[in-house]
C-alpha cells in the first residue's frame, strides 16, 4: 500500500491495522447501544445515549465496499458506529431517540463525511430524512421505525468542539481518533469523561516517541499530558530503552495523568496495543494503543471482550506483521506466540499477580484481570489455579459455593453485591482469595497439567 498523506488518508483502502482498530470498536458499540437502547434505565435527557466521533474524517475509505467481516473494510469510524446500531435494530421494542455528532475540522472532509452518511443511510429499512431543512448542520432520520437519530455535524477543531452543550449527556461513548498526538490536551479529554460516559481514544505513541526531545513540541505535549510535571515520571534510563520499552513507559504515564486529573477519582482504564514487528523475530515497537477509560468496570469488561474478537488472519502490510495484544513476544527465542491458551493465563496471573493481592477479594483480583492483563475474566484458569493449589478460595459462612464455581461477572465496581435471580449478576466478590506461598510457586519451574 502507498504511503498515505493527511490529504489523500481517505482516498483508498485503510491500513491493516486501522481496519482491526474499527473491529474493536464496531463490536463494542453492537454490545452498548443495544443495551442503552433496551434498559430500563432512564438518561440524562431525551437522547437514549450519545455517540461522539471526534477527527471522524469522510467516513469511509475510497468510494466503494470493499467486504469484510464482520463489517465492511470501506467503513470510517462513523459508517461503523451507525452500521452497529442498524444491525442490533429489530433488537428495540420501544422508541427512542439517539444523538450521534461527527467533530471533523477539515472543510473538504466534513463535505464529504456528510455525503456519505446521507447515501448509506438511504440503504436503512424504512429511513426517512428531513436532512437539514432548518440550514444548519443537523439532520434527523427516522430508522426502522422505532428508532429515531439525530445528527450534528460540527465543523471544528477537536479543542475548539462546544463540550458545555453536551456535558450532561448521559450515557455517552466517544471515540477520538486523531492523526497524532497535538490535537487532544488533556483538558478537552476529561470533558468526555464522567459518570455513565466512556471513551475510546487512539493514542499515537509511534509519532509522541519520535518527537519527545523536539523543543517545539514541548507545550504540545504538556498540553497533552495536562502538565509538565509529567516529564518527572520518564525513568531516568529512558533514553537506554528499547523503542518498546520507551513506548510502554509513555503509555503508563499518560494514563496515570488521564487518571490522576478525572474529577471524581474513580477512572478505570484499559488498553489494547498494535505492534509492529515479523514472523522471524524482530519487535519494531508499538503502532498505537488503544485506551478505553470508564468509571464503570462492567464496560471495561465488554470492552475486553471486543478488544479479545478481532481477528488475527493475514495480519500483514508490506513485509512486516501486525500483533494484537494477546500475542506476546519471546526476545529470547525470539518469536511471537499466541497467549489465548488456559494455562498461559493461569500462569500469566500467578506470574504477575501484584504483591496487594495476595489476599483480596475475589471483586479486586478480576478488577486487577481486567484492568492489568490482556485477559478477559476466564473461570477456567482461575480454577486451574485452584486446582493446583497455587490459589484458595474462602466463602463467606452466609453463603454457598456450587461445583467450584468463580463467576466472572462483574458490575460497575469490585464490591457490587449479588442480584438474585440473574446469572450475570451474580457477582460473588466478597469471597477471599488467597495466593499461597506465591514466592516459591514463582521461582519453581511452574507446571499446570
Amino acid at each position: 500500500m502507498a504511503n498515505k498523506t493527511t490529504e489523500n488518508y481517505f482516498a483508498d483502502e485503510d491500513s491493516y491495522h486501522g481496519y482491526a482498530k474499527r473491529v474493536i470498536l464496531y463490536r463494542y458499540l453492537q454490545k452498548k447501544f443495544a443495551s442503552y437502547l433496551q434498559t430500563n434505565e432512564k438518561p440524562s435527557g431525551k437522547y437514549a445515549f450519545t455517540y461522539f466521533d471526534s477527527f471522524a474524517g469522510e467516513g469511509r475509505y475510497g468510494t466503494k465496499d470493499l467486504g469484510g467481516v464482520p463489517v465492511d473494510r470501506s467503513y470510517g469510524s462513523p459508517l461503523i458506529a451507525l452500521h452497529a446500531l442498524y444491525t442490533i435494530r429489530k433488537k428495540v421494542k420501544q422508541s427512542k431517540n439517539c444523538l450521534f455528532i461527527f467533530e471533523e475540522a477539515d472543510k473538504k472532509r466534513f463535505k464529504i463525511l456528510r455525503s456519505n452518511i446521507k447515501k448509506y443511510l438511504k440503504t436503512y429499512d424504512d429511513s426517512d430524512s428531513d436532512g437539514d431543512t432548518d440550514g444548519t448542520n443537523s439532520d434527523d432520520y427516522t430508522v426502522y421505525t422505532k428508532i429515531k437519530i439525530k445528527i450534528i455535524f460540527s465543523c471544528t477543531t477537536f479543542k475548539d468542539f462546544d463540550f458545555a452543550s453536551i456535558q450532561n449527556h448521559q450515557p455517552m461513548i466517544s471515540f477520538v481518533d486523531p492523526f497524532g498526538y497535538s490535537h487532544t490536551p488533556m483538558k478537552e479529554m476529561q470533558s468526555l469523561l464522567g459518570s455513565r460516559r466512556e471513551i475510546l481514544f487512539n493514542f499515537m505513541v509511534q509519532s509522541l516517541n519520535r518527537f519527545l526531545s523536539v523543543d517545539k513540541q514541548t507545550s504540545n505535549i504538556n498540553k497533552l499530558m495536562g502538565d509538565s510535571k509529567w516529564i518527572d515520571d520518564v525513568p531516568k534510563n529512558y533514553k537506554s530503552l528499547k523503542v518498546p520499552e520507551k513506548m510502554y513507559e509513555l503509555l503508563k504515564i499518560y494514563i496515570s495523568k488521564l487518571e490522576q486529573f478525572h474529577r471524581n477519582q474513580s477512572l478505570k482504564t484499559t488498553r489494547f496495543s498494535m505492534r509492529k514487528g515479523s514472523a522471524s523475530g524482530t519487535d519494531k515497537g508499538f503502532i498505537y494503543f488503544l485506551i478505553f477509560a470508564s468509571e464503570e468496570l462492567k464496560s471495561i469488561a465488554q470492552m475486553k471482550y471486543a478488544m479479545n474478537v478481532a481477528e488475527e488472519d493475514d495480519a500483514e502490510e508490506g513485509n512486516e506483521e501486525m500483533f494484537f495484544t494477546d500475542y506476546n513476544f519471546d526476545p529470547e527465542n525470539p518469536k511471537w506466540y499466541p497467549i489465548t491458551d488456559i494455562k498461559e493465563e493461569a500462569r500469566y496471573i500467578l506470574n504477575n499477580v501484584p504483591n496487594h493481592l495476595h489476599k483480596c477479594s475475589f471483586g479486586e483480583l478480576k478488577e486487577w484481570i481486567l484492568l492489568y492483563t490482556p485477559y478477559q475474566v476466564h473461570s477456567k484458569a482461575l480454577r486451574e489455579l485452584e486446582k493446583e493449589k497455587y490459589m484458595e478460595v474462602t466463602v463467606p459462612d452466609d453463603d454457598i459455593r456450587s461445583k467450584k464455581e468463580l463467576p466472572p461477572y462483574v458490575g460497575v465496581n469490585n464490591n457490587d453485591i449479588d442480584i438474585p435471580g440473574k446469572k450475570e449478576h451474580r457477582y460473588k466478590n466478597n469471597w477471599v482469595i488467597r495466593f499461597p506461598n506465591l514466592l516459591a510457586a514463582r521461582l519453581a519451574k511452574i507446571n499446570l497439567s
